[in-house]
Parts: structure tokens; sequence; C-alpha cells
């Protein structure tokens, strides 16, 4: 969960007009006073997570949030370190620096920022660049001497640094953030459409379409080829025109009819087919009737309605939602790094 200071100190309209200029002594004591809130209500939720866990399952797990604040000096970050020494259970602190100073990448990251914007553009270019400068004057990048575990993301991805990271959720970060860049790019998550199977109530399995599931492939791709169409005209009006999306789905027997379709209407650049990507497998439950569940399995269906995320099927190749999320994360991290469209057919 993200934890934003400035969300925060929005909610608060006396302190918010009080931190227009970065380098007072008023402003810099609201926005400690701010994020040290912030940074409480980050720690309530953190115990709450991990209560909740010991509760459904016994074991400790991992609850991981973000604190989005302006961590820009050396004492804040001194500030940020004494709390999480002081917490029970241990935090595990890492922070995160993006350092930019390529001027073509902060002029594109600009006009990112302006998009959205309703008042007039150039006049609220000025003002945040004019904040920007405000900033960097009393910035301080972080530096291995303060001893902490950190990240830094030089130009957007073009370098990464880390320092004093260890453990899997460290590793993890580190491989998302290597993968993430700027170049605009779409990605259209495709829903497979109804099965035989589900028309008789059945779990799991690997039924073809129903006619139902078909109809609905046809007008899905129909939709996608449009959606495609329009973001292509997009593309070059904006001159960063891409080729054809690439495909990516599952190897059950559902995802045919789409992926063909698509084949003669959208002439992907490359189709992938990949068993990570198929449904969850329900082990020796699957291909049975639901209503099984209800009678000849009680004791499983029971287990699972206790905690659906980390529950697994019993029995050979049987999954939890936690094992479908683990063997998903590089093909995540794949379509992230990826520079050209992507559409992925999944259930």
């Amino acid at each position: 969960r993200i934890f934003n200071s400035e969300e925060h100190r929005k909610t608060d309209v006396r302190r918010s007009s009080r931190v227009s200029d970065p380098g007072t002594d008023d402003a810099i004591a609201t926005r400690d006073q701010v994020a040290m809130e912030t940074l409480d209500e980050l720690f309530s939720w953190l115990r709450d997570a991990t209560a909740t866990t010991w509760l459904a399952t016994g074991a400790s797990g991992c609850a991981c949030a973000i604190f989005d604040a302006t961590n820009t000096t050396v004492a804040r970050r001194q500030q940020i370190v004494a709390r999480c020494a002081d917490e029970r259970p241990p935090v595990r602190l890492i922070f995160l620096e993006s350092i930019c100073d390529d001027d073509e990448l902060l002029k594109h990251n600009y006009r990112l920022k302006l998009a959205k914007t309703k008042t007039n553009k150039k006049e609220a270019l000025e003002d945040f660049v004019g904040r920007v400068k405000k900033y960097e004057e009393a910035y301080e990048r972080i530096e291995p001497a303060e001893g902490v575990s950190y990240l830094q993301i030089h130009n957007a991805g073009q370098r990464l640094v880390a320092s004093g990271l260890a453990g899997y959720v460290s590793t993890r970060i580190v491989a998302l953030l290597h993968a993430i860049h700027l170049e605009p790019r779409a990605i259209w998550l495709v829903l497979c459409g109804q099965t035989l199977n589900d028309t008789s109530d059945i779990v799991g399995g690997d039924s073809p379409l129903s006619a139902d599931g078909l109809e609905y492939a046809r007008a899905t791709v129909a939709l996608l080829a449009r959606r495609i169409a329009s973001w292509s005209t997009a593309e070059k009006l904006a001159g960063t025109q891409h080729s054809n999306p690439a495909i990516i789905s599952g190897t059950l027997r559902r995802y045919s009819p789409m992926i063909d379709m698509m084949r003669k209407q959208i002439q992907p650049t490359s189709v992938t087919r990949l068993t990570r990507l198929n449904d969850l497998c329900a082990g020796e439950l699957e291909s049975v009737p639901a209503e099984s569940l209800h009678t000849e399995h009680v004791a499983e269906r029971e287990a699972r309605e206790r905690d659906k995320l980390s529950y697994r099927f019993p029995g050979v190749g049987g999954e939890s939602y936690q094992d479908v999320i683990q063997r998903l994360l590089d093909t995540v991290l794949a379509i992230e790094q990826s520079r050209n469209n992507v559409v992925v057919v999944c259930d």
C-alpha cells in the first residue's frame, strides 16, 4: 500500500499553504510533521496487516508499504531510520532515489506531468520548474556513508545502483526497477470467454469455448482491433509508432480460438504460448463438479474460504494463488521491460 505525505498534507488547508517554498524553516517543520504523521499511519497498517496474516495462516508473512514523501535530506532520512528501528515486529527499510540529469528526459517528464493539468500549461510549467529548483537547492543525495540500504535509478533506468540489499523481496524490487522504462506503449489484457466446463459448473479442466464463449471471443477481438487501430493513429501523430503488438497466452484449449482470430485481424508480430500463463490448477479437484465441494470436499472448500490467497488445492499440480503469483513474476517483468505493444490473453 502507498502512503503519500502530500495527500495527507492536502487534507489540512492551513498546513498546505505553508510549504510553497521548501527551503523556509516553517515549510521544513510542517513537512517533517506531516511526514511523521504519515509514517505513523504506515506503521499502523503494517502491524495490522502482519497480525491479520498471522491469524489467517499462522505464518508471519511479509507486508510491504511505500512511504512516498520528500525524504530529501540526511536528517529526514535518519528520522525515518530511527522510527523503523523502534518498530515491533522489525521493519526492513529501503530508500529509493531517482536521479535525472538528462535535459531531454526531464522535458519529457515535464510534458507527462503537464498533460493532466487543466490550467494554463505555460504558467504550470514555469511554476513546476521553479519548485523543482527550490527542491534542488535543499536536496542532499544519498551517499554510502549514511549507512542505509538504498536503490538509485539514474535517468529512468540507464543505470541502477543497489547498496546494502539482501533478501528475497529486495531482489524482486531490483528486478522490477531494472525492467521499468518510460517509453509509451500499450498493454491489453483480454479475458478468455466461457468454456463448456463453465456451462456444466465443473471446476477447472481444459475444455474448449462454449457457443457463447466463441461469440464473446469474436466481439472482443473486433473491439481490440478497433482499439489497436485507434492507438496506432495516436502513435503516428505523436511520432512514436510501434509495430503490431505481440501476443502472449497460456496453452489451454480455450485460448486458441481467440488467438486464431487475432492472427487474422491484428496480425501480431509474434505469438508466445506459455504454461505459466494458464489458469490456477485445482490438482485432484480438477474437472470435478462444483457441487461436490459442498458434499464430498467440504473441508477443502472451507479451508479455501478461510484464506483464498494462500490455500493450495490438494494433489499433484494443485496450486494456490500465491503459487500463481510466483510463476507469473518473470512474465510480468518481461512485459514491463518490453518496448512493444503487448496483448495478453488470460483467465
